[in-house]
Order: C-alpha cells, then structure tokens, then sequence
C-alpha cells in the first residue's frame, strides 16, 4: 500500500481499530487511542504510509478514530441500544 491518498490510509486504519479493537478491548479503552498507534507504528506501518509532515500522523490518526467513535455511538444512539464496552470507554479517553 505504498503512498496511500488519506482517506484510502482513513479507511484502512479505521478498519484495522475495529479489528483491534475487539481483541484488545482493554488496550482500546487506554491513552485515547495511542496503544492502537503504537501497533500500527510496530506491526502494520504500511497503513501509515500517507503523506503528513513530523508528528502529524498521530494526529491525524487520532482525528479518524474519535470521529468513527462519535459515528458509532450517534449511530448507537438512534438505535437505543448500547455500544459495544470498548467503543464507549474509547470515546471518554478522546
């Protein structure tokens, strides 16, 4: 996935959290989302591979994932049901 456009690297890396997120529940709750970039920084880089200048791409990451936890719990929401723990507990950190 080399020199992926950014909503392209958005949509993998939102992907990947949801993955993630289910397998590290605890870990997703953490630091607002910057254990799940650390993993990617360590284990999936190529979903890094988008162009941002220094420390941008935290960021930017951080960005995507309290903006796809605020859709899901909007979405949530309409439905009156409950998120899933490691959804609700990750959007408080962020």
């Amino acid at each position: 996935m080399a020199g992926m456009k950014k909503e392209e690297a958005r949509r993998a890396v939102v992907s990947e959290y949801d993955r993630w997120a289910k397998k590290h529940p605890n870990d997703a709750r953490m630091m607002g989302g910057f254990l799940f970039f650390r993993y990617l920084q360590d284990e999936k880089s190529d979903l890094l591979d988008f162009r941002a200048v220094g420390d941008e791409k935290w960021k930017i990451v951080h960005g995507w994932l309290r903006d796809r936890l605020e859709d899901l719990n909007h979405i949530t929401a309409e439905r009156h049901t409950a998120a899933p723990a490691e959804w609700t507990a990750s959007v408080r950190q962020l």
